[in-house]
């Protein structure tokens, strides 16, 4: 189940052009948005199954595809990878805390568009 959900990322993240970062963070976070119970279960392998290598293939999206669009100026070259996992850590607990699930949309918007800032 986790690599069919790593297919599709994957896939986004082999466009070579600047805009691949984008495209990834947008399918990531309709990801977490749909399945917020699958980010769940991402976490508890990522705690208990040594073997589960999710987040550094995340890390590695990210890492590959971050500096043409800090190149492109598409975002701000002051964010790291680290950052970008940071934010995406902090949506899921948008999603996950959401009293009413109408503002899930809205802050979910709001937060992405952090990334999006040009230098």
């Amino acid at each position: 189940m986790f690599e069919e959900n790593f297919a599709q990322p994957e896939a986004v993240a082999a466009g070579p052009d600047a805009g691949a970062f984008g495209r990834l963070w947008d399918r990531l976070i309709q990801m977490t948005v749909e399945s917020a119970a699958f980010v769940e279960m991402a976490v508890d392998a990522r705690r208990n199954m040594p073997e589960y290598a999710g987040a550094t293939r995340l890390h590695s999206l990210v890492r590959d595809t971050l500096p043409r669009a800090q190149a492109a100026g598409l975002v701000d070259r002051r964010i790291t990878v680290d950052d970008v996992l940071l934010a995406h850590r902090m949506i899921y607990g948008v999603i996950v805390t959401a009293v009413d699930p109408a503002e899930v949309g809205q802050a979910v918007g709001r937060a992405s568009c952090l990334l999006r800032q040009s230098a």
